[in-house]
């Protein structure tokens, strides 16, 4: 991706250890373990270990790298992915090498002045795929981060603003960040992200039903309360809440009655109800328990009879004997 040849004072970045022996191991040791860490490797250790004990014989005059021979094994920005991945990983024997090797990678980046524009895009964390796509699990994510935070010649940006100002239409930001939730290895990433797009809706001043729109969630459908993006509408009706004192909470069901009527909200019920059962209750059917609820509470307010609820709710609600039960038990028997 990125070259040093013509930098000026910084060509010994590209110089190899002139030790032909040590080179051939070294490269062979590459190639044999291109799927495993290669810093655990004995002779990446050794070769280390020669490197520093040369350049400190030659106190530190021409001094050699072992960035370009991990170069050309591995390629730019796959070794990047590599030593971020090495420096997580923090083991005692490696971690003041691959810190080293990374930050000589990334000061030859910024004197070579690469934008952090360049990376989001070298790493294709531009490209989204609806439904397939968990931008944030991509290897290059860190990699942007820790050069945009430590090394970015640039002027300073976030990775929510990035991601922003690359995508542009809040729909899709969103979509990034529900999918990055949703995946155990991104939900903290995905979750502080989400956090900074909540921020900046209420400095945009933007109300709870501005995001309902703007999510598109008044066009749900049936599938409605199994959509991840309703969680991003939800947790923003928080925020806004706790930022004014003295709002009103918006509950689910206050929020989907503004849009669709009872028919409508009927059958997200029922395409929850005859989804699998699962161990544990799942964010969609404790949506569905909510609402369903409140609906049950609405219709006692009106004296709906039991043979109403019942016929409201259809013939095909899986859970249609519950339902009932608990309508007549909490809002009395309406016969």
């Amino acid at each position: 991706m990125f070259g040093a040849q013509s930098i000026p004072g910084v060509s010994y970045v590209t110089q190899f250890v002139k030790n032909h022996a040590m080179n051939y191991k070294v490269r062979a040791a590459l190639k044999k373990v291109q799927d495993k860490n290669i810093f655990d490797n004995p002779v990446f250790l050794r070769w280390a270990k020669y490197v520093d004990d040369l350049n400190e014989k030659n106190k530190n005059k021409d001094p050699k790298s072992m960035l370009p021979m991990l170069k050309s094994q591995y390629g730019d920005d796959n070794l990047a992915v590599m030593l971020e991945a090495a420096v997580k990983m923090q083991v005692k024997d490696t971690a003041d090498i691959v810190k080293k090797l990374q930050t000589e990678q990334m000061n030859l980046w910024k004197t070579t002045g690469v934008t952090t524009d360049q990376l989001f895009k070298t790493y294709k964390l531009d490209v989204f795929e609806d439904g397939v796509t968990n931008v944030l699990a991509n290897p290059g994510v860190s990699v942007w981060v820790k050069y945009a935070d430590e090394f970015n010649p640039g002027e300073k940006t976030t990775l929510f603003d990035t991601i922003r100002n690359t995508y542009s239409d809040d729909l899709v930001v969103s979509k990034i960040l529900s999918t990055g939730e949703l995946d155990s290895t991104t939900k903290k990433l995905a979750t502080e992200l989400q956090n900074q797009q909540a921020t900046r809706w209420l400095t945009e001043k933007k109300t709870p039903d501005d995001i309902f729109l703007l999510l598109g969630l008044k066009n749900g459908g049936e599938t409605l309360l199994a959509n991840p993006l309703l969680r991003t509408f939800i947790n923003y009706e928080e925020s806004f809440r706790k930022s004014i004192y003295g709002t009103p909470k918006v509950t689910l069901f206050a929020a989907l009655s503004s849009h669709y009527d009872e028919e409508a909200i009927v059958a997200m019920l029922n395409y929850v109800a005859k989804l699998p059962p699962t161990i544990k209750p799942t964010r969609e059917s404790i949506y569905a328990a909510n609402v369903q609820a409140e609906l049950l509470t609405k219709w006692s307010g009106q004296k709906k009879r039991t043979a109403g609820v019942i016929a409201t709710l259809g013939v095909t609600t899986a859970k249609r004997n519950e339902v009932v039960k608990a309508y007549m038990v909490g809002y009395g028997d309406r016969e």
